[in-house]
């Protein structure tokens, strides 16, 4: 039986998305790794957005504290990090409600975060800022398995 994957990724020029499956330490490590490696790439600060499904774990206690260190590590190299919590489970909506408070303390830090709602409304952000084709976008994201159609709202 083999180990479920800590993470699917996205990755299109400046735009990187992620997709926890099962956060870990290693995971984490391995990410704020693959985020370097992209900025050095592209040369340019990094749109970073991670995506939370229903199907994801809460991180320990220990998980969750290095996350948020290697989100440090890489605040430089971003140019905003945004959020996008799938699900309408109170699980979700209360992982919502505290990432949009942690937007709050972010801000007055001088860090852009945000919280999308929907894989659309994440498109619709990223064709503003970027220029990339929104519904392109959605199925990109799609077969790269970062979300399903029907958590897209496409199916």
């Amino acid at each position: 039986m083999s180990a479920r994957a800590p993470y699917e990724l996205f990755v299109d020029r400046e735009l990187f998305v992620v997709r926890w499956r099962d956060p870990t330490d290693a995971g984490a490590r391995g990410l704020a790794v693959e985020v370097e490696r992209q900025h050095r790439v592209v040369g340019i600060p990094l749109v970073f957005v991670f995506v939370i499904g229903p199907d994801c774990p809460p991180p320990s206690k220990q998980t969750a504290e290095l996350m948020l260190r290697h989100h440090e590590r890489i605040y430089d190299i971003t140019q905003t990090v945004r959020a996008l919590v799938l699900g309408g489970s109170l699980r979700q909506t209360v992982m919502r409600s505290v990432l949009t408070a942690m937007t709050l303390a972010a801000g007055l830090r001088g860090q852009p975060f945000a919280v999308d709602k929907t894989t659309a409304d994440l498109a619709r952000v990223v064709q503003q800022m970027l220029g990339r084709d929104a519904d392109q976008l959605v199925q990109a994201m799609i077969a790269n398995g970062i979300v399903t159609a029907a958590e897209a709202g496409t199916a």
